[in-house]
């Protein structure tokens, strides 16, 4: 008899289980708006997901050889990407996000060691090469060879220990010389010839 019920039971649970799930689903109750935030155990999981994600596709890269993301020089060539491409969410040294730019989950403060420093390299690579689902953040590798998202990775790495004033001498930098475009267009020109 508890056989029975045990079964009895779990068929009752399992049922329940799928209605709320379909009426989830189809009724549109759950809003999906960036204004609201998920609660709180979905909110964790999307969260553990996306850094077990990561970490597990980030440990078969290798950064190049010929990479030094502690390069300055090199990092400075990738202004511009970031200016375009990153800024505007994830703000810079002296620089709050655009205002208009509210997306949810929130775009992190690049700006912070606490934040970048989180990652590995490999896994900035990965983050800035294939974009986060549904969160704003878009993938490069798609558009972008690897030999650019290798200077962003490294702009991104130099981020927290750059301050405002070294961003405007950037900015400035880049203004008077724009290698990083000439950079950046090259590599765009030959991936729009393939």
């Amino acid at each position: 008899m508890k056989k029975k019920s045990l079964i009895t039971l779990t068929a009752i649970i399992v049922t329940l289980l799928i209605v709320v799930f379909l009426t989830v689903v189809f009724s549109g109750i759950y809003n999906v708006g960036a204004t609201d935030k998920h609660i709180a155990p979905v909110e964790w999981v999307f969260r553990k997901m996306m850094e077990s994600s990561v970490r597990n596709h980030a440990k078969y890269i290798n950064v190049p050889d010929t990479i030094d993301l502690g390069d300055k020089k090199l990092a400075r060539k990738f202004y511009g990407a970031y200016t375009k491409a990153c800024q505007a969410c994830h703000g810079a040294p002296g620089r709050e996000p655009d205002e208009w730019m509210y997306i949810y989950p929130a775009a992190p403060d690049l700006t912070s060691e606490a934040v970048v420093g989180k990652w590995t390299d490999t896994e900035l690579f990965w983050i800035i090469k294939n974009g986060i689902k549904d969160t704003g953040m878009p993938g490069l590798g798609p558009t972008h060879e690897d030999g650019p998202m290798w200077g962003v990775t490294a702009f991104v790495r130099q981020l927290p220990n750059t301050s405002p004033q070294e961003y405007l001498i950037m900015e400035k930098w880049f203004k008077e010389n724009g290698e990083g475009n000439a950079e950046l267009d090259e590599y765009q020109s030959r991936k729009l010839k393939k």
